[in-house]
């Protein structure tokens, strides 16, 4: 089937054409499909899985203690259901943090997207290396 159009289209909001822009509004709602959901460590930790499942981070949070902070640190996002072993590791996203550092933040406009699983390590040998640091307080928001 073949269709044309000429002419112009006019899309307005149900007023005066032109004159009065689109509104949009968020409105706050209790339904799991539009809020975040904050997962935390109950305790002083080396890795928190934020999704045991396909899921969108949206922020994540790292506080170190002083031990810590004492030295470098790595803050490691895998796609992953389970938080990996130490060792070897290729993480999604890995951010290195300068000696001194107790707080390590990132807020995403755009979520990043994990296809397995979203878990959070913090490491003190680098982006390939998982050495487990028991000394961190790490929280996110993931849907």
């Amino acid at each position: 089937v073949s269709a044309a159009q000429s002419g112009t289209w006019t899309v307005q909001p149900g007023n005066t054409a032109n004159t009065t822009p689109w509104l949009v509004t968020v409105t706050p709602a209790s339904t799991a499909g539009v809020a975040l959901t904050p997962v935390v460590t109950s305790a002083v930790a080396t890795s928190l899985v934020l999704k045991a499942s396909a899921g969108n981070l949206y922020s994540l949070n790292v506080s170190a203690d002083s031990t810590l902070s004492a030295a470098a640190w790595w803050v490691m996002v895998h796609n992953a259901t389970s938080a990996p072993a130490a060792g070897a590791v290729t993480p999604t996203k890995c951010f290195a943090v300068p000696t001194g550092t107790t707080t390590f933040s990132i807020a995403y406009v755009t979520p990043i997207r994990f296809s397995t699983g979203i878990s959070v390590t913090v490491s003190t040998a680098g982006c390939f290396t998982q050495a487990d640091s028991a000394h961190a307080f790490i929280s996110g928001d993931v849907q």
